[in-house]
């Protein structure tokens, strides 16, 4: 792109001036955020993002003067996607320091070949690059400062071109295309031929692109491959600062019969370092089928640094799509990128990095593949973001001896093996934000890793185990969602598996709803081992949760048994001057004979959480009826429990109520007269939290002497405990329980 020397002078006075005024008001901006660009793509083609605008074919210059206008006055970029492009007017803006930018041939405009497809007016500044305009072109005459990169308008094509106003002080421009070479393929379209510095043959097109590479200046330069089919062995780059770009998917570079090499090999094996390498915007397609060695789609071998692969398509490639290689630290690969990816139905990973620390991928895509979808080896402080695995024969993403990444927004569907794998001493991750589902062994499975975190999850279904922890102590499971581990067989497998002392676990605010795939869990979280053997998962935090479904129980007995674990919290409630059970403490002789519903009188509220019991002191004018009691628990919620005479004429409820809002008899069969009934209070007192085992009831003292703890005076339903007549007048008793930290359905 031409720089202006004028305009860049003022630009950097301006920018200076404007750091002194951030920096002494302490503001901050984001230019991300100001929208200098949009993209506008077709309505029909699939791209690695969604366009800012979309056309249909028609008016397709409506959309562009919408995504034109929307540009700041300052001025800014629209990017035009591949497509082609149908104009009804031509676009147009009075702002300076416009830029146009498309993909080549692929981004194609035409209008009527008369008319200007686009008008500069009198502005200063703009720059187009990368398209293909029918004659009717630009209208520049008024313009200043106007430049052209790579555009066809109409049969002319222009590799360079400049307003006349343009003098040598203003700009640089090339007196010959030294940084810039244009290959074509023996099936470019005719007019790409015109302008192409090398024409390949369909036979070893390896020969002239490599010629374009070698050619290029020691400070690198860009190779452009127009539109077309290309077949040939490997193309190798061997310098800093190289752009080799194709024109999106209809650039296809396919590895010739029995190369059994890879496609590009960017570096020298570590006898020295290259930075600044970009391979973008083409299909690799690796012939697998007529390889025999190793033959990888692109391979970076060694000190490779600030490089980046953008916009690739690589399939069919004997062993890895992409491989990033390294023996040790010192030789690996950095700060590298890789976006907008798709890597399919090659023999091994569809990526592979060994030690390529600070790595960054970005919306990539592995389906089909021999082995793994990403595997990572000694690759720290990777960054992963928007990754989808579909069907890999091993595992979706494996991470081994890599430790301080992140990976968000991955989706792992049908991984042959484990949909996620830290295989031994991947340590200190985050993934967040995710999809595991049916998966053939685990979803995830760790191994001798420590202090990962699984946040944000969602595990539809699979064979076998969710999450199997195998010595992989300080590991958080958080807010994720389990429906249906153990697909496989019914009662046999786990969501959560602890095994070989994995410590000091946090597992909160998770979901189980188990069953709704069909077969259901033994457990939804177990620990393989008992205390206190030495490979007991000690230390174990589980709270937060909701379980509901797993065949014999939510939490495996290993796991509630081992005291070190925190599951529980212990409750200790006290019931201090007890009254004697009393059959009318409540009420007493209510008369029955009003118009229902009938409303009781209260006489007094229970002394301390208790059942109600309930009599008819005579029914011989009744021989149906409605009750309605509502009131308080001993947890502080508002009940209602209801009977009948299906009930029986004397009973008493199942809830223990620690104040009574309303006694109603709501309706009746009879007239009631003469009839009265008794409300009274028993000696089930009522609990203050949630229970779920008889056995979580395990002291109870009368006057601090122990009584003996009977499982049968529990009533884990309604979270009472059955004094059994105990109780005499002014008698203390506290019943010391354990309560769930979790919610059991």
């Amino acid at each position: 792109m031409f720089k202006s020397k004028k305009f860049l002078a003022l630009t950097l006075v301006v920018a200076v001036l404007l750091s002194l005024v951030l920096t002494m008001t302490g503001t901050s901006i984001n230019l991300e955020d100001q929208n200098t660009s949009f993209s506008v793509g077709q309505v029909d083609t699939v791209y690695a993002a969604t366009p800012d605008y979309v056309c249909d074919g028609v008016s397709d210059d409506v959309q562009f003067q919408l995504a034109m206008d929307a540009l700041p006055a300052s001025g800014g970029q629209l990017i035009v996607l591949s497509g082609d492009y149908v104009f009804a007017a031509t676009v147009a803006r009075a702002i300076d320091g416009v830029t146009i930018v498309g993909t080549g041939e692929g981004s194609s405009i035409t209008y009527d070949g008369v008319n200007p497809i686009f008008n500069c007016g009198a502005q200063s500044g703009w720059y187009f690059e990368n398209l293909t305009l029918d004659a009717g072109g630009i209208t520049t005459a008024a313009a200043t400062d106007l430049s052209y990169q790579n555009v066809w308008i109409g049969t002319a094509y222009h590799a360079y071109w400049v307003s006349t106003d343009t003098t040598s002080d203003e700009f640089y421009v090339p007196t010959q295309r030294s940084v810039t070479y244009v290959v074509a393929a023996s099936d470019s379209a005719a007019r790409g031929l015109v302008g192409a510095d090398y024409i390949c043959d369909g036979v070893a097109d390896d020969v002239q692109i490599q010629a374009a590479i070698d050619a290029l200046p020691v400070d690198g330069g860009r190779v452009i491959l127009l539109e077309g089919n290309y077949l040939g062995g490997q193309i190798s780059i061997q310098a800093n600062n190289v752009v080799l770009e194709g024109q999106g998917r209809g650039t296809i570079y396919k590895l010739a019969d029995n190369t059994d090499d890879s496609v590009i090999l960017v570096g020298d094996g570590g006898a020295n370092a290259y930075t600044g390498i970009v391979i973008k915007h083409l299909v690799i397609d690796g012939n697998k089928a007529n390889q025999a060695g190793t033959s990888h789609g692109i391979r970076l071998n060694q000190k490779i640094e600030r490089s980046m692969i953008e916009d690739v398509y690589i399939h069919d490639c004997l062993t890895d799509g992409i491989k990033t290689e390294g023996t040790a630290v010192a030789d690996g690969c950095e700060r590298n990128t890789y976006t907008d990816i798709l890597l399919e139905s090659n023999g091994g990973c569809g990526l592979q990095a060994l030690y390529a620390h600070h790595l960054v991928i970005d919306r990539i895509v592995t389906n089909y593949n021999g082995s793994h979808g990403i595997r990572l080896y000694y690759s720290n402080s990777f960054r992963l973001n928007m990754f989808e695995s579909w069907e890999d024969s091993g595992d979706g993403f494996n991470l081994e001896r890599t430790e301080h990444g992140v990976a968000t927004d991955i989706n792992m569907h049908g991984s042959g093996n484990y949909g996620i794998n830290f295989d031994t001493q991947a340590n200190d991750n985050s993934i967040i934000g995710f999809i595991v589902e049916d998966w053939a062994e685990r979803a995830i499975s760790l191994s001798i890793s420590t202090g990962n975190q699984f946040i944000g999850g969602y595990f539809p279904y699979g064979d076998k185990d969710a999450i199997y922890l195998d010595n992989s102590p300080l590991t958080r499971i958080d807010n994720c969602i389990f429906t249906g581990a153990g697909q496989l067989v019914t009662n046999t497998y786990t969501e959560i598996t602890l095994n070989n002392s994995s410590e000091n676990a946090i597992i909160t605010n998770n979901v189980f709803f188990d069953g709704g795939y069909g077969a259901m869990p033994k457990y939804d979280i177990r620990d393989v081992y008992s205390y206190p053997a030495g490979l007991a998962s000690d230390g174990i935090q589980v709270k937060d949760n909701a379980f509901s479904g797993a065949v014999t129980s939510a939490l495996g007995p290993n796991l509630v048994n081992n005291p070190t674990n925190r599951i529980y919290s212990g409750w200790a409630d006290m019931f201090m001057d007890l009254l004697v059970v009393d059959v009318t403490h409540v009420r007493s002789n209510e008369a029955l004979n009003a118009g229902v519903p009938i409303t009781f009188t209260i006489d007094a509220q229970p002394d301390v959480p208790r059942t109600l019991s309930w009599a008819f002191d005579s029914h011989a004018q009744i021989t149906e009826y409605d009750m309605e009691v509502i009131g308080v628990d001993a947890k502080g919620n508002t009940i209602t429990e209801t009977w009948d005479e299906g009930d029986g004429w004397t009973g008493e409820t199942d809830n223990a109520f620690a104040t009574i809002t309303s006694i109603k008899m709501t309706s009746r069969t009879g007239t009631g007269a003469g009839d009265t009934m008794d409300i009274g209070i028993t000696d089930h007192l009522g609990l203050s939290n949630v229970i779920y085992a008889a056995g979580d009831v395990y002291k109870v003292k009368e006057n601090n002497a122990d009584l003996p703890v009977v499982g049968g005076q529990v009533d884990v339903d309604y979270g009472t405990y059955d004094l059994n007549g105990a109780i005499g007048a002014a008698d203390d008793f506290t019943i010391w329980f354990r309560s769930n930290l979790n919610v059991i359905g």
